[in-house]
């Protein structure tokens, strides 16, 4: 598969988990519509820039997004939702 259209799957996966329009995070990550459109066909490669401004709109490794890692949270966020998950197993 074309990394570009591999890329852009992700980023759209992301979108889609996070609730965002193409719109919403195109205004959030300083983009137009269309670019986010164009990210997710592979119509564009997604450049570390633009990776590292979308993975902070929505709260995922840039790393995930350029398909340089399987990991789609950062570690803290990881460590969290499992300190959330053992507290709430001992709650009796």
């Amino acid at each position: 598969m074309n990394i570009n259209i591999e890329c852009g799957q992700r980023l759209k996966k992301c979108r889609l988990l996070s609730g965002y329009t193409q719109e919403a995070l195109g205004n959030r990550a300083n983009y137009k519509k269309e670019t986010v459109c164009m990210f997710e066909r592979g119509k564009r490669k997604l450049s570390v820039d633009a990776a590292n401004n979308f993975a902070e709109v929505l709260h995922v490794r840039a790393d995930y997004l350029l398909c340089r890692d399987d990991n789609i949270f950062p570690e803290e966020k990881i460590n969290q939702k499992l300190d959330e998950a053992t507290d709430s197993s001992t709650v009796e």
